[in-house]
């Protein structure tokens, strides 16, 4: 309830900071903007992974977005997929494959950060693109493939670790700089370095709060805790009622087998390993194929 209440919190801010923004815009006569969120994942390098710059050749980009982009890795898989899946699953690989040639080019730095912001960054439509378009055009990399093209004319090396993140933050506003960063907890006005530091330093202490099971944690983010929520009563009820009934259409339809996710379940639940991500992606594939055969039924 804490993270739900956070959210409900953040996007009635977000509202509230909106009219603002229009206002803003209007009186000033501006035709185009962009919002921090798009900075942040441009010029930021928030999808350069630290092993990518190890990566020489085509087949080698393949696996790396594979690994980047799977919830579950292969044997993970193959451990818990049924007949129908299986069957799936090599077309599924040959479709990424061939998504993922319509952005390879020399530089696989920028090849990476193509593939994500085009096919996998979510839109903030709420709070910019449905309620500002009618007064000025919105630059966003998943909106506007010419603010993407012209982000990857900077050098990737650049873009790494926020290090040109940094220097157009302090450009805008010094002040700025003072506000910490979420993934570091560490204000950008300090050293490079220590605000690297501050990405271990946050690793360190997410191992911690899992360790002791979320009774030593700082209530500092909005994201919600699949690992512990799926422990409380509510949650557990709707992750019983999913994947722990033998009628499910994950099941029904071949995709997951029974047992392999009813152990899942029974170790996250047992508080032995933290499965709350995994178990929360096949809840939603579960939701959505009860939505598609309630429309299916009523056509």
């Amino acid at each position: 309830m804490i993270g739900i209440g956070s959210f409900l919190i953040t996007t009635l801010s977000n509202f509230a900071y909106v009219g603002h923004a229009l206002k803003m815009l209007l009186k000033n006569g501006c035709r185009v903007f962009t919002s921090g969120f798009a900075l942040d994942l441009t010029l930021g390098g928030s999808f350069m992974g630290w092993n990518l710059k190890n990566v020489k050749n085509e087949s080698e980009f393949n696996s790396y977005i594979y690994e980047k982009i799977s919830i579950f890795n292969h044997k993970e898989l193959l451990s818990i997929a049924d007949s129908k899946l299986r069957y799936q699953m090599l077309d599924v690989i040959r479709e990424l494959k061939n998504l993922v040639k319509l952005y390879l080019e020399s530089n696989y730095l920028n090849s990476n950060d193509k593939m994500f912001l085009y096919t996998r960054v979510r839109r903030w439509t709420l709070c910019w693109s449905l309620i500002l378009r009618h007064a000025s055009e919105e630059l966003l990399p998943t909106v506007s493939r010419e603010f993407m093209e012209l982000i990857a004319k900077i050098d990737p090396s650049l873009r790494r670790d926020h290090k040109i993140f940094r220097k157009v933050i302090f450009k805008l506003n010094k002040k700025l700089g003072l506000i910490p960063y979420n993934h570091t907890w560490v204000p950008p006005i300090l050293p490079i370095i220590l605000w690297k530091a501050g990405t271990v330093f946050r690793l360190v202490y997410d191992f911690i709060r899992k360790a002791t099971k979320g009774h030593v944690r700082i209530v500092d983010t909005t994201y919600l805790d699949f690992d512990e929520a799926l422990r409380y009563k509510g949650w557990k009820k709707l992750l019983r009622e999913l994947l722990l009934e033998r009628g499910s259409l994950i099941y029904k339809f071949g995709y997951l087998n029974y047992e392999a996710v009813k152990n899942m379940v029974v170790k996250h639940l047992s508080g032995r390993v933290h499965l709350g991500e995994k178990l929360g992606y096949i809840m939603t594939l579960e939701l959505i194929l009860r939505e598609i055969a309630k429309y299916m039924s009523e056509r």
